[in-house]
């Protein structure tokens, strides 16, 4: 991709050797829908990623001095973590969150390892697998397949099925391995914008392995030229994620 982004990444498994790359940040519904045309789903995304979605922090003062807590089957507590007290405690392990170990072999070890864990920009996630009674069944350890549950209570997260979670979001791939094509199939042309300097796309449609992506104004770019630029990349290739999401510049 042209545009220049810092991203804020952790891994996105779809096997134990398969690790992939997410980003996180600030971005309402009014700018999704300001943004993007009406979008096409695929039921494809669910057994990709072997979640059904993603639960993200809700950045507020309040949440941010809660105690966030991590359960068992039976509901005793897992884990905790306090971004205002710059804290974590899984079992009898303790630690500021800032100096919670951010390798990955780490985070499997202590068997704490979410889908997007950035306490410093306050943005956490996790995947889910099922949500039953006001708990969310979420994945702590992919590797070695580690479920714990979280309480849906106090507004403390949002509940983001895939398709709700990947329409609006800046996309980031290699446009050399990854180019963009006019129509999704890999015969159809391929659309040159590099020559117009740096670009934001953002997703529009999902439709099986494609994925629409359309130039939108973010992080200071905007069209070039005033051009809107509209195309189709590969987002997977068999159980291989192509592509990165970005929400921070």
């Amino acid at each position: 991709m042209s545009f220049k982004l810092i991203l804020l990444c952790s891994c996105v498994y779809m096997c134990s050797s398969c690790n992939e790359h997410k980003a996180t940040a600030e971005l309402t519904k009014d700018t999704i829908s300001s943004t993007v045309s009406k979008p096409v789903y695929t039921d494809t995304l669910e057994s990709f990623f072997q979640s059904k979605g993603v639960l993200v922090f809700n950045v507020t003062d309040e949440n941010l001095s809660k105690d966030a807590k991590i359960l068992n089957d039976d509901n005793t507590i897992f884990a905790t973590y306090n971004l205002a007290k710059n804290q974590i405690a899984i079992g009898e392990y303790e630690q500021s969150l800032t100096d919670f170990p951010k390798e990955n072999h780490m985070r499997i070890q202590n068997d704490f390892f979410p889908k997007e864990f950035y306490p410093e920009q306050s943005v956490i996630q996790f995947e889910y697998t099922s949500i039953v009674d006001g708990f969310a069944e979420v994945i702590l350890n992919k590797v070695k397949q580690i479920k714990k549950r979280i309480e849906l209570k106090d507004n403390l997260y949002t509940v983001e099925p895939w398709k709700k979670h990947l329409i609006g979001s800046m996309v980031d791939f290699n446009p050399r391995l990854n180019p963009v094509h006019k129509s999704k199939f890999d015969d159809s042309g391929v659309i040159d914008y590099e020559s117009d300097g740096d670009v934001v796309f953002v997703i529009s449609e999902i439709s099986g392995d494609w994925m629409k992506i359309e130039c939108a104004e973010r992080c200071g770019f905007s069209c070039p030229s005033g051009k809107k630029i509209t195309g189709w990349i590969k987002w997977r290739k068999g159980s291989k994620l192509l592509i990165r999401l970005a929400y921070s510049c």
